[in-house]
């Protein structure tokens, strides 16, 4: 892991929160082969240019407002994830399937999304009204994808006390107007 990561982590769990809630792209940039970094970003951020046609079109935006997105964001994380190397190199995602480790060693444990979150991220897409927006459980995460290409995953956290903490199968319940419905528009809107 990353001493920064390491550290962030470190100091996230320090804070004692009661949950932590992980959104990443999904996306796997830190190949060490820039042929492997390469074809990953293609194709990635090929359903990512796709999915910002298709949001711009049914929002009805300028060409240019939408080109001045994709500069400015999409841009620069795509310079960096191809040209930079090493600790030059500030965009780093990982696919989901690469957190738990780092998220056990930390001192977190999994906590599944209940179906209520699940069905949140669902309806909040529905409600975006861009045809081709998908969402799928994996293994009590949530994926958020374009034409079934994953582009974004959330999964949920919590400390890991130890027995003291106690035990069962505990799952994150976000209502419609909990402050994570509100990140969850966000990501997908």
């Amino acid at each position: 892991m990353p001493p920064a990561l390491a550290g962030f982590l470190s100091a996230a769990r320090a804070a004692s929160p009661k949950v932590v809630v992980l959104a990443e792209q999904e996306a796997g940039h830190n190949g060490a082969s820039f042929r492997k970094r390469f074809a990953e970003a293609l194709s990635y951020y090929a359903a990512a240019y796709d999915s910002l046609d298709a949001a711009a079109a049914a929002y009805r935006r300028p060409a240019a407002e939408r080109a001045e997105v994709e500069r400015a964001v999409l841009g620069e994380e795509i310079r960096d994830v191809l040209l930079r190397e090493g600790a030059r190199r500030r965009e780093r995602h990982d696919r989901l399937h690469q957190w738990p480790l780092r998220m056990e060693v930390a001192g977190f444990r999994s906590v599944p999304l209940s179906y209520a979150a699940l069905r949140l991220g669902v309806d909040t897409l529905r409600r975006c009204g861009v045809g081709g927006c998908e969402s799928r459980e994996h293994g009590g995460c949530l994926l958020l994808c374009w034409r079934s290409w994953p582009l974004c995953s959330v999964s949920a956290w919590r400390p890991d006390r130890g027995s003291a903490y106690g035990v069962g199968s505990e799952e994150l319940y976000l209502s419609p107007s909990a402050p994570p419905a509100h990140c969850f528009e966000e990501l997908m809107c």
